[in-house]
């Protein structure tokens, strides 16, 4: 639309923020993750599209219960910031070992039991299958997170 186009052309200052292997299991990466949103605190990005897997190890029984703690703790961390959660479109696509089936695509998103909690925190988070398209005015985004070698 003629709209879209406009807003498009006058938001130069339009960012996205794509991460990849977000391994919340890991005390280095939450670490570095509170200095990036400290980072983008005061200049929020138009968007943090955020890929797995999400955890470092591949699926264990106990991975979902892991995962949903993880997200847990993300939540509290973003909670830090709350202009980012209220500015900036926070997007979460699964990668091959997050839960779901990992041979057929698209990968359905991350069940709404382990997001719960993070949701009530984050609950402007969008949560989507992988592949995902997500669209920002004009244009059209293809995310897809995959292992090819």
């Amino acid at each position: 639309s003629v709209r879209l186009a406009q807003i498009q052309a006058e938001n130069t200052d339009a960012m996205f923020v794509l991460l990849s292997d977000v391994w919340l299991d890991n005390s280095r990466v939450m670490e570095k993750l509170n200095t990036l949103f400290k980072g983008y605190a005061d200049f929020p990005p138009t968007a943090f599209i955020i890929c797995g897997n999400f955890l470092s190890s591949p699926k264990v029984m106990s991975h979902a219960k892991t995962l949903k703690d993880c997200f847990h703790d993300l939540g509290s961390l973003l909670s830090n910031y709350p202009k980012l959660i209220s500015t900036s479109h926070l997007v979460f696509v699964p990668g091959p070992n997050d839960p779901g089936h990992s041979t057929i695509l698209p990968r359905p998103t991350i069940p709404n039991s382990i997001t719960e909690s993070f949701r009530k925190k984050v609950p402007g988070a969008v949560f989507t299958s992988n592949p995902c398209r997500i669209q920002y005015c004009t244009l059209e985004i293809v995310i897809f997170r995959e292992d090819i070698v």
